[in-house]
């Protein structure tokens, strides 16, 4: 009876050891890691040897089609008070605008139509960026 029980309690072991074993994914095929061992995000623009750190909190105006947007956002004295803030460096579909779309390669459809969309204008989404004094 003794190696009954014994031999019941060390399957059971062995069980929970592989199932514990099996939770433990991969970095890439877990969905919860999204980073490791990356450096800091930046921004920055850079010419003729020049650096210039965009990183900051940037004034931002999401725009839901071509004819909406700004034709004077660029103006010295343009008013931009009624913007919203926006990270830099950041997402704006990570921070209210749009919708998340993660294109590792082609789009869905691309060659398999006879008449594949050019491009998606009717549906172009204008985002502009001012910034803050």
């Amino acid at each position: 009876m003794k190696r009954l029980i014994l031999a019941a309690v060390l399957l059971c072991s062995a069980i929970m050891a592989s199932s514990a074993a099996e939770k433990a994914l991969p970095d890439w095929q877990d969905a919860g890691i999204v980073q490791r061992n990356r450096y800091p995000m930046t921004a920055t623009f850079e010419t003729d040897g020049q650096k210039l750190s965009l990183n900051g909190v940037w004034k931002f105006q999401w725009y839901a089609s071509i004819p909406e947007r700004s034709m004077t956002f660029f103006a010295a004295d343009f008013d931009d008070s009624a913007w919203d803030n926006m990270p830099v460096p950041g997402m704006w579909e990570l921070n209210g605008y749009g919708d998340p779309v993660y294109k590792n390669v082609g789009w869905a459809w691309s060659g398999q139509y006879r008449n594949n969309p050019r491009s998606c204008s009717s549906h172009a989404r204008i985002h502009m960026y001012h910034a803050q004094d």
